[in-house]
């Protein structure tokens, strides 16, 4: 590899297949599908495939609320194979007719504790606010959900 073009042009190439094989965490949901129709609660399943440090969680929001979430119960994941699911809850009686955000994503250790200590003083308050979407290592995936029944 005497030519300066070679060497660089393998650097990048290592560099790519590299950081395709050890990049970003993946999620996604694969039930219930965008647009259905659910009820008070409603188990999300899905897929991911994120290396040791991430963890997967599902958050939530009416949509007419803009940047205000709620997480909820951390999803059981398989580490065989990847596949996650979480029981979800859809506000109260008020909300019948709603459209519900349903997202999930991984997250650090760090933003993992920002959640459970939401989950924490929620079941010492019983007091849920909404919180911010905390900082991700995966992309975001979402759908939307109307609820019909309580």
């Amino acid at each position: 590899m005497k030519n300066p073009l070679s060497k660089m042009t393998f650097f990048f190439m290592m560099a790519f297949i590299f950081g395709t094989a050890h990049g970003q965490d993946m999620v996604d949901i694969t039930s219930p599908n965008n647009g259905d129709e659910v009820g008070a609660t409603v188990i999300v399943k899905g897929t991911s495939d994120i290396g040791n440090q991430g963890n997967v969680w599902v958050l939530l929001h009416v949509k007419a609320l803009s940047g205000q979430w709620w997480p909820q119960n951390k999803p059981y994941r398989d580490p065989a194979t990847g596949n996650w699911e979480a029981l979800v809850y859809f506000g109260g009686p008020q909300d019948i007719d709603s459209d519900f955000e349903i997202a999930v994503a991984t997250f650090t250790g760090e933003a993992e504790k920002e959640i459970l200590k939401y989950h924490e003083h929620g079941r010492k308050t019983k007091h849920y606010p909404p919180m911010s979407f905390p900082e991700t290592t995966s992309d975001i995936k979402k759908i939307i959900v109307t609820k019909i029944s309580h």
